[in-house]
């Protein structure tokens, strides 16, 4: 894969990393005596034989190179350190472990500049960093897959680890950045879409309704522009009669007499001969009276 030259500008180079770890301060027993030194960063004491005295390490490589001093040698730069963290590192399956933030470019300089001050055999410490450098680079390639596009744990690496994959990982949480951005902007254009497209759902829905009244209309006034009043009226006489027929052809059949409807003219009857008798009585009365 071919990196983009802006981002391995942003990363440090070997020699800048190995500038940085030539800073951090080391225990050196000076062989003769000097003067005390004024430097930007911090103060040199006054070095006396045999002294032990911590200095840069940029100095304790200079007097070295001098024969002006022998180098006490980390702890951490010893066979059975390495080793215990050697066998933690493969126990350890989801992090690394801890170890000083220069500690490669320090070994390096350290086996270079001064293998007889070693205690334990240079070669087999330099071949234990090794094997250590690998399963914590193959480590940290593994974790990878938990990459985010915000944050990434590097908790425990040195500074020469995180230079190493910085191009790699810049260029993919970019890629991931982007990924997110464009996965947000299409659900937020899928919702727009939802919604227009449920307006042009009812708009269109609204347009055909105006649109069948528009043809009913303009049928209605096509039929009647076919049509004169006579036709019309013909036809609507048509229809009435139509109609006519059709209610006298649906008009239900008469009830059959009751016994109660049957006894109604005997009531009749009854009631004209008493008034017949009113009337006879009232005729005999006048009789009397006119005998009288």
């Amino acid at each position: 894969m071919v990196l983009d030259k802006r981002l391995i500008e942003r990363s440090l180079s070997v020699k800048e990393v190995a500038f940085l770890a030539e800073q951090e301060p080391i225990s050196i027993l000076p062989r003769y005596t000097m003067n005390g030194i004024k430097l930007i960063g911090r103060d040199m004491k006054k070095l006396k034989p045999l002294q032990k005295t911590d200095v840069p390490l940029w100095i304790a490589l200079l007097l070295k190179k001098q024969h002006k001093c022998n180098i006490v040698i980390p702890p951490w730069l010893s066979v059975p350190y390495l080793k215990n963290k050697h066998a933690e590192e493969q126990r350890l399956k989801d992090r690394v472990t801890d170890l000083p933030w220069h500690w490669i470019p320090t070994a390096k300089l350290l086996l270079e500049a001064c293998p007889d001050d070693f205690i334990d055999s240079p070669h087999e410490i330099r071949s234990l960093i090794q094997d250590l450098r690998e399963v914590r680079l193959l480590k940290t390639r593994q974790g990878f897959t938990q990459i985010d596009d915000d944050y990434l744990e590097l908790t425990g690496l040195s500074l020469m680890e995180i230079n190493e994959i910085r191009p790699f990982l810049l260029q993919t949480m970019d890629k991931l950045h982007d990924l997110k951005k464009v996965s947000a902007e299409e659900d937020v254009n899928n919702a727009e879409k939802g919604d227009y497209s449920r307006h042009n759902s009812n708009h269109e829905n609204l347009n055909e309704n105006y649109n069948h009244n528009i043809n009913i209309n303009s049928s209605f006034q096509g039929n009647g522009s076919r049509y004169d009043s006579s036709d019309v009226d013909e036809e609507l006489s048509h229809n009435v009669s139509a109609n006519d027929a059709t209610l006298v052809e649906q008009q239900p059949a008469p009830m059959p007499a009751t016994k109660r409807q049957r006894v109604g003219p005997r009531a009749n009857t009854s009631t004209e001969a008493h008034t017949n008798n009113m009337a006879s009585d009232s005729d005999s009365d006048s009789d009397v009276e006119y005998r009288r």
